[in-house]
């Protein structure tokens, strides 16, 4: 089992001159459970002074499984549309988790995701990303997560060049498992070696909660966040809403 993970782990980093655009609205943490399958469905809408930006919404919905102790897979469907656009399908998306880390083992938990995005739509570019996970405790109540995406567009006629860097980021305080509030941050600098000025990169940051309740054989995650643009290229507000029910 370990040269099976240590072949997969060496094969993605491998990749990661290839590395795509993640969508930015959502935190990972690295632990696995093996025979767990998901539903998920996860969407945000922007509200922007702009009316091109005003009202741009995607919407993600997913079936996942935990396949071993280490690596969970999931395929989503996507559908987005930027301002006054009609929302239509615009990928289809195949995930995987690979837990690296015993979930406690170390003083913090380490993970890899990696995201083939591949278009609906003629013309546009398909993706690949790469994203170290990083997730630790803080005394006995917070808990603290980062992802580090990096991003390559291939194929299609408008793909962006070079490899670009985004990142996702949680402060979670453990309340109760009905509620967690939490802090979130997301940004997208851009390409690697060419972040350009702060106004001209997107980035975000809001409170949020986290919470969980057993329906059934299964149990339902829910988590919802209100982030706020902090430089000029990102959307004013951005309401997010993500559902995961697991059995």
């Amino acid at each position: 089992m370990n040269r099976i993970r240590t072949t997969l782990c060496a094969a993605l980093l491998a990749a990661l001159p290839l590395a795509a655009r993640a969508a930015p609205f959502k935190v990972y943490s690295p632990t696995v459970q093996r025979g767990v399958a998901e539903l998920e469905y996860r969407g945000y809408v922007d509200s922007d002074h702009r009316s091109e930006l005003d009202k741009s919404q995607q919407q993600r919905f997913s079936v996942g499984y935990g396949l071993t102790d280490y690596w969970f897979t999931e395929v989503y469907t996507v559908y987005a549309k930027d301002g006054p656009d009609p929302l239509k399908n615009e990928s289809i998306e195949w995930e995987n988790l690979f837990q690296l880390t015993p979930q406690g083992k170390y003083p913090v938990d380490l993970g890899l995701l990696s995201e083939f995005e591949f278009a609906t739509r003629s013309g546009d570019p398909n993706e690949f990303s790469l994203a170290p996970i990083i997730e630790g405790e803080i005394g006995r109540h917070l808990v603290a997560t980062a992802n580090l995406f990096f991003e390559r567009q291939f194929g299609g006629v408008e793909r962006e060049p070079g490899t670009t860097f985004a990142y996702a980021g949680r402060l979670r305080y453990r309340l109760n498992p009905h509620f967690d509030p939490a802090l979130e941050v997301f940004g997208e600098p851009g390409e690697i070696g060419r972040f350009g000025a702060w106004g001209r990169q997107e980035h975000w940051m809001g409170p949020a909660f986290y919470g969980e309740q057993r329906l059934g054989r299964g149990a339902l995650e829910y988590s919802a966040a209100l982030l706020f643009g902090t430089s000029q290229a990102a959307t004013d507000r951005r309401a997010v809403l993500r559902l995961e029910y697991e059995f």
